[in-house]
């Protein structure tokens, strides 16, 4: 898990996050706990994409298993696969 990756994905959840600043939110935070809805993560889908240059598949077990009781370390670990080849 690189360093750089995992902090441009905390800032990215940071800005949607109402509840918590950015120092509250961790690797083993979930999406829940953040207080991430479905729109915020429809929302944080699509800036990850635009940020990292990916594409992820609305119809894919990527995207099931981006949902509110994922934490912030399976989503890194989702971007890094899907930005490697």
């Amino acid at each position: 898990m690189t360093t750089d990756t995992s902090h441009a994905i905390l800032d990215i959840i940071a800005q949607h996050a109402e509840e918590l600043s950015r120092d509250q939110i961790n690797l083993d935070s979930t999406l829940d706990d953040i207080g991430i809805d479905s729109l915020g993560m429809a929302e944080i889908i699509f800036d990850l994409e635009d940020h990292f240059d990916i594409e992820i598949p609305e119809e894919s077990d990527i995207q099931q298993r981006l949902n509110q009781s994922a934490n912030v370390g399976e989503l890194v670990k989702l971007v890094l696969d899907l930005k490697t080849p």
